[in-house]
Order: C-alpha cells, then structure tokens, then sequence
C-alpha cells in the first residue's frame, strides 16, 4: 500500500472486501451450521488458508475487473480474511507469502481446490475433472439432494455439484 492511498484506492479496496465476504460468508455460515464452531487453528493450517485466501482473490480480483493487485489486494484478503473467520490474525499476509515462497504443498492444494469450485460455483463444471466426475459417476448428486433455501441462494446456480465441492473442500478439511 503506497503512503498516499488514494480514495479510488480505498474503494476499490472496499469494494473488494464486501464482495468476498457477501460471496464466501454465506457458504462458511451453512457449514457453521452444519458442522459447529469452526476452531481457530483450522483456520490457520496451510489447506485453509490457500483455499480461503485464493477464493477471496477471485472474488476481489472479479469484482475490480482485475485491477486490484499487490499490496491493495492484500489489504483486501486480510480484512476479508478476518470478517469471514473472525479472528483479528494480523500476521495473514505474512503467512501467504511464506506459505507460498516455501511451495508448501497443503497451501498449493488449498488454492487449487478454491479455483475449481469457484469455477464450478459459477457454472463452468469441467467434466474431465476427477471430482466432478467422481460425483456423478458415483451418483451422489442422482437424485439431486434438495437444496435448503440458503444453500440455494449461498450456492447458486451450481447448486448441487457446487455444494457438494464445498463439502469436500471446506467442510472434510474442518471436521
């Protein structure tokens, strides 16, 4: 963040924030829920934290058309990072850069994971993906379990395959 923040800046930045916590907040309240408290060092492991913190870029970099970028972005991922997990960890930014410059395998399948459930979340289902056709070659989703409406509305128009994905992705790394 440059000494002279500029008020588009701070918008942008803003604008970022709001748009992954309205995007991911959502789905962490129904696995809440679904599965309890989620306890503070869950939150820290190296999984979570390349999963979180690569489905809020997508998100911040989505909604700033991909203007949003080095330390405005990682303003935005700590702020967002906290109002999702509640836990006011400063040292976040610290922990992806080293995370990252380490190849911290966990870190690495965490963010992988997050990029192809957003994409599934958002209706680009990539049928030779392996988790994906396991869940339909194994039928989990025929019958289409009936969505709550909160998931309905947390998940989209993916509906079930992206519910599913979270399950595997978010709630199996919590519990």
């Amino acid at each position: 963040m440059s000494k002279t923040m500029g008020v588009a800046s701070l918008w942008m930045i803003s604008r970022a924030r709001r748009a992954a916590i309205s995007t991911i907040a959502p789905m962490v309240d129904l696995s809440r829920g679904r599965i309890g408290s989620i306890p503070p060092t869950r939150w820290q492991e190296p999984y979570m934290i390349g999963f979180l913190t690569m489905l809020i870029s997508i998100v911040a970099k989505l909604e700033t058309r991909g203007r949003l970028d080095g330390d405005d972005l990682g303003l935005a991922q700590a702020q967002a990072w906290q109002a999702i997990t509640g836990l006011s960890d400063d040292r976040i930014g610290e922990d992806i850069c080293l995370l990252s410059a380490n190849a911290d395998p966990d870190f690495w399948r965490g963010c992988s994971n997050a990029a192809r459930f957003f994409d599934a979340l958002y209706g680009r289902q990539d049928p030779v993906d392996p988790d994906i056709r396991e869940l339909c070659e194994d039928a989990v989703l025929a019958p289409a379990p009936a969505l709550t409406p909160n998931e309905a509305r947390a998940f989209g128009r993916a509906g079930a395959i992206a519910a599913a994905l979270w399950a595997r992705y978010f709630d199996d790394r919590i519990c």
